[in-house]
């Protein structure tokens, strides 16, 4: 069972988005969503970042989230993570945790890991 804060903060290239509800987060398609919705209502395009490379910091608990493109840093824990390309670095990981290219690196992994092009560390 996963205890999700009931306010958290995504910061993505060095904005920050405060007071948010996380419980899934799905960065794609040139959007991020929140809990199934554009953040609490605003829509967030990945066109306001000029960077070609995205990072996105998770200062907090998630339950699933999903992510495109971009480097992953979640300060809390995830339930599972689905990633296609960038690197990704979690406390713990209580499900499963899947990404195509790019590293993975956790505290500990509950359920299944794998990458397809990348390594797995547990630190």
């Amino acid at each position: 069972m996963m205890i999700l804060e009931k306010k958290s903060k995504i910061i993505i290239n060095g904005k920050s988005y405060e007071n948010i509800n996380i419980s899934n987060v799905s960065i794609g398609n040139n959007n991020i969503i929140i809990g199934g919705d554009f953040k609490n209502g605003e829509k967030i395009s990945l066109n306001e970042f000029s960077e070609k490379q995205i990072t996105i910091i998770v200062e907090g608990n998630v339950e699933n989230l999903k992510v495109e493109a971009g480097n992953v840093i979640v300060k809390g824990n995830a339930g599972t993570i689905n990633h296609s390309t960038g690197n990704i670095d979690c406390n713990d990981v209580l499900g499963n945790i899947t990404n195509i290219t790019g590293n993975i690196k956790a505290n500990s992994i509950k359920g299944n890991a794998s990458t397809v092009n990348g390594s797995i560390k547990i630190y």
